[in-house]
């Protein structure tokens, strides 16, 4: 009966759509970070192909700058991570990071009302529209039925902030400075 009753459920065409639409990427990428792997010796893998600090200052980030300057020494175990989640078949790097623009995206579209000032806006902006991405990947995150259950809030937490900070060091949360 409890088989026939899933089978009937999963056959209508939006029960799954619904599952396929709440199994996250950023689940597992949080779900392996929360191990407290990539947090144990950040400087294993460190990749010094960035620095951030001239796209902080061309955003006039202010609130998350310290956020920014502590977990950006995480990118290296975290590509690593990806890398090996990708070899695996479990996710997409480019789609995860593409999801996250487009968040960072909708998040502008809220703070940024002038094409022509866009960048003043969102300098004027860039905190509270960092905040709002981050409030939004909660939501993605909180929704995910992927997600393990027993994750503390902390572990979350910090993990959400080191892939934002990978993100907006790949120019996905908040704008690339002009080539010179």
């Amino acid at each position: 009966m409890k088989r026939n009753h899933e089978l009937k459920i999963l056959s209508q065409p939006d029960s799954l759509e619904k599952f396929r639409n709440n199994q996250s990427s950023l689940a597992v990428v949080i779900n392996q970070m929360s191990k407290g792997n990539i947090i144990e010796d950040p400087y294993s893998d460190l990749m010094n192909s960035f620095n951030p600090e001239k796209k902080i200052l061309h955003n006039n980030v202010v609130s998350y700058r310290p956020i920014i300057e502590e977990y950006k020494v995480y990118q290296g175990k975290l590509r690593s991570l990806y890398s090996e989640y990708e070899n695996q078949g479990l996710l997409k790097k480019q789609i995860l990071l593409a999801n996250i623009k487009l968040v960072y995206m909708k998040a502008k579209g809220k703070f940024v009302t002038n094409a022509l000032n866009e960048i003043e806006e969102i300098r004027k902006n860039a905190d509270k529209i960092f905040e709002e991405v981050e409030t939004q990947l909660w939501k993605i995150i909180d929704n995910s039925h992927n997600l393990q259950k027993n994750i503390p809030y902390e572990a979350i937490n910090i993990s959400l902030k080191i892939v934002m900070v990978d993100a907006f060091m790949d120019c996905k949360i908040l704008e690339e400075m002009p080539k010179d």
